[in-house]
């Protein structure tokens, strides 16, 4: 059987560490992946309190506050002038 996701890490893996100059050890044996995989433990994600992920929806109407306020930050001038600062 074709393990295509194996694959893939073993190669991103090889690669990674290619670029590392570890090149000793590499494999592209699904087997002893799987093994090596079997043995690491991923801790369960836990979040931290109190910071907020800004969805797009609220990224969206805060930037139409911003720019109700004239505060958009499109980089004209009144008057549809552009500044040039040297």
């Amino acid at each position: 059987m074709i393990s295509y996701h194996i694959q893939y890490v073993a190669a991103a893996a090889n690669l990674r560490a290619t670029n590392f100059g570890i090149v000793e050890g590499a494999t592209f044996d699904d087997d002893a992946i799987r093994k090596m995989v079997a043995g690491v433990e991923v801790p369960s994600f836990t979040p931290k309190e109190g910071v907020k992920i800004q969805t797009p929806e609220e990224a969206e109407a805060e930037a139409k506050a911003k720019e109700a306020a004239g505060g958009g930050g499109g980089g004209a001038a009144a008057g549809g002038e552009t500044q040039l600062h040297c």
